[in-house]
């Protein structure tokens, strides 16, 4: 069975990362699963943005926290990545939850501490505890979550992984670990499944990576080229 495809911010080789254009186009080229970051606006409000400052990915500037949901929507979100997509907004959790509903799986990162409890009402609210993932490198955070909504799974990232990350994760109750490529082995893979955590590997962008971690049995690939690497022929074997 092929690993789950997991579509980084959606497909953000073809549209502007943590869009809907982009979310959609994911679902669109076939992923199993679309990842995307929260944070928190000035007012309390969740909108999906993965740099804490709206400088990069849209034509505002200034920390998201210190700016309200209002002043954010009326930022264009879509042009510095194309012209084609000139008026696209940052979208706010409630409206991703809304459109992608359960069309595919979602990994919410929190890019924020003190949000958890905020993106767990709201996933209940959805009543999607089954098709939603909560993401984190702050291992404190899964913790939290689990605490608030033991059914959901929880994913323990890391840039830099070591063995003793396996016990750390199972620690906080994490459900999966998170890799960057070339940071593990396979042997590193076998031992988080001893211990009943999946394993996703991220990012893996062309087919001769894709080749190698499938030779190391990992359960998931988060890809900023989801199109291309479905289209890879190892996966249609």
């Amino acid at each position: 069975m092929r690993p789950i495809i997991v579509g980084h911010r959606g497909s953000p080789d073809a549209c502007p990362e943590n869009t809907l254009p982009s979310f959609l186009r994911a679902i669109e080229v076939g992923v199993d699963a679309i990842e995307f970051d929260v944070r928190k606006t000035r007012d309390s409000k969740l909108v999906v943005i993965h740099d804490d400052t709206l400088n990069r990915t849209t034509n505002g500037k200034g920390l998201v926290r210190e700016l309200t949901l209002e002043q954010i929507e009326y930022l264009d979100a879509g042009s510095w990545f194309s012209s084609s997509f000139k008026g696209t907004k940052v979208p706010t959790l409630q409206e991703v939850l809304e459109k992608i509903n359960s069309k595919v799986l979602m990994r919410i990162e929190l890019k924020d501490e003190g949000i958890e409890k905020d993106v767990v009402e709201m996933i209940k609210l959805f009543e999607l505890e089954e098709n939603v993932a909560i993401a984190s490198f702050n291992l404190s955070s899964l913790k939290k979550v689990k605490e608030l909504l033991p059914s959901l799974s929880v994913v323990a990232i890391t840039s830099n992984f070591s063995k003793p990350f396996i016990f750390s994760a199972l620690a906080h109750f994490s459900n999966t670990i998170a890799a960057r490529f070339k940071s593990f082995s396979q042997e590193d893979v076998r031992e988080a499944h001893l211990h009943g955590l999946t394993f996703d590997v991220w990012t893996v962008d062309d087919c001769d990576a894709l080749r190698e971690v499938l030779n190391y049995g990992v359960d998931s690939i988060t890809t900023n080229k989801p199109k291309d690497i479905l289209n890879c022929p190892i996966l249609k074997q």
